[in-house]
């Protein structure tokens, strides 16, 4: 009985050190960046890019981007875009994971970033790790200063 409870034991801290370095590995191993910002002209559009790297165990990676818009002295806040509802998926078990999602008809006097959601699987359940990252703004240029 308590060789059992020590197994046990033994098996529940192994995984929490296994889940805590993967989780911290992911601080590396996600990233999304401004690509292209078109925040001004006839049509206002913004292109980011994220990346994801396998961490130890993973299957398959998943990706969400979630925009968000600022208006001048305003918070940010989240916008609905509909080809940014799904989940961007990678085949299985590559090593790098990429999109680049591109973001059209936006307003010329607001701000635009997205958030990424970034998620690990091993195919046997809840994520392994996660992250959340969130880019650099697209922002239209300043007024011309007065003379």
């Amino acid at each position: 009985m308590r060789r059992r409870l020590v197994i046990s034991l033994l098996i529940l801290v192994s995984a929490l050190v296994l889940a805590s370095s993967a989780s911290a590995k992911t601080d590396s191993d996600a990233s999304v960046e401004l690509a292209e910002c078109r925040a001004s002209g006839a049509m206002p559009s913004a292109e980011f890019v994220a990346r994801m790297r396998a961490v130890p165990g993973t299957r398959r990676m998943v990706m969400r981007f979630v925009l968000q818009e600022q208006a001048e002295g305003q918070s940010w806040r989240t916008v609905e875009y509909g080809p940014l509802e799904d989940w961007r998926r990678s085949r299985t078990l590559v090593r790098t994971f990429a999109y680049r999602q591109r973001v059209a008809n936006l307003e010329p006097a607001l701000a635009y970033r997205v958030i990424v959601r970034f998620r690990w699987f091993d195919g046997g359940g809840p994520a392994i790790a996660s992250a959340v990252r969130r880019s650099a703004e697209c922002a239209p240029p300043p007024p011309p200063a007065a003379l």
